[in-house]
C-alpha cells in the first residue's frame, strides 16, 4: 500500500515538471501562439501602413512633381512673354530713335548751307566750258548768307570754266524767288539754251534745284549775258 503512494506522487512529481517544463517565461505554448498571433497581425498592420505610406508618397511625389512641371511651364511661358513684350518694346524704341535720328539727318540737311564738293564743281566746270566765253550777270538776296554763298560758288565755278562775269547791276528783294534760274533774252534762246540747259542738268543731277527759261525784259537790258539769279535753298523757306 506505501509503496501504491509512492509511485503515485511520482508520477503526480513528474506531470507537475511537464506543466512547468511548458511555461516560458510565465507563458504557456498557448499564450506564445496568441502573442504570436497578435504579432503577426501586427506586423500585417504594419506592413499594410508601410505599404499604405509608400503608396501615398508615390502619389503626392508625383503630384507635386507634376505640379512642378506645370508651374515651371507656366513660369517659361510667362518668362518667354515678358522677353517678347520687352524685345517689343525694345524694338519700338530703337524705331521711335531711329526715326528720330533720321529726322534730325534730314532737318540739318535741309538746313545746311549749299555747296559743291570737289567732284561736283569739276562737273559743272565741263559742263560750262564747251561755252567758255559766254557773258553771265548773277544777282541773288543781299541779307540771305546762304544764297550769297552759293552764289559766290556758282560764279567760281563758271568763272573757271572760262565765262566772263559782268559786274552786278540789281539784286533780288521783295519777292521770294527758290532754287537757281538761268534766264536768257528770247532772241537769244537757240543761241544760249544749250549752255543753259547743260548748266541746269548738272545742277539737278547733283541735287540743287535749278531750272532755265525766257525773260522778256532781257532783250533790253543785256540780251548778250546769261542771267543767273540765285535763290533761296527751298528746303530752308518751307522751314
Amino acid at each position: 500500500m506505501l509503496v501504491g503512494l509512492r509511485q503515485t506522487d511520482t508520477r503526480l512529481s513528474k506531470m507537475t515538471i511537464s506543466k512547468r517544463a511548458k511555461m516560458i517565461w510565465g507563458l504557456s505554448l498557448h499564450s506564445w501562439e496568441d502573442l504570436m498571433r497578435a504579432s503577426l497581425l501586427i506586423v500585417g498592420v504594419a506592413g499594410l501602413i508601410a505599404g499604405l505610406s509608400t503608396w501615398f508618397v508615390v502619389r503626392l511625389q508625383r503630384a507635386e512633381i507634376s505640379e512642378s512641371k506645370t508651374e515651371f511651364e507656366k513660369y517659361k511661358q510667362d518668362s518667354d512673354e515678358r522677353i517678347s513684350l520687352a524685345d517689343a518694346r525694345g524694338a519700338e524704341a530703337n524705331r521711335i530713335a531711329e526715326g528720330e535720328r533720321l529726322a534730325r539727318l534730314t532737318l540739318e540737311k535741309e538746313m545746311a548751307w549749299r555747296s559743291l564738293n570737289q567732284e561736283q564743281s569739276a562737273r559743272l566746270i565741263e559742263a560750262a566750258r564747251p561755252f567758255q566765253g559766254q557773258v553771265f550777270d548773277l544777282v541773288t538776296y543781299q541779307d540771305d548768307p546762304e544764297a550769297k554763298n552759293f552764289a559766290n560758288v556758282i560764279a567760281h565755278a563758271l568763272i573757271d570754266a572760262g565765262w566772263k562775269l559782268e559786274p552786278p547791276s540789281a539784286f533780288l528783294a521783295f519777292q521770294i524767288e527758290l532754287g537757281v534760274k538761268f534766264e536768257i533774252a528770247p532772241s537769244k534762246e537757240q543761241e544760249f539754251a544749250p549752255a543753259v540747259n547743260a548748266l541746269t542738268e548738272v545742277l539737278a543731277e547733283i541735287g540743287i534745284a535749278a531750272s532755265a527759261g525766257l525773260r522778256d525784259g532781257l532783250e533790253k537790258e543785256k540780251s548778250q549775258a546769261i542771267k543767273v539769279r540765285v535763290g533761296k535753298k527751298p528746303e530752308r523757306v518751307a522751314h
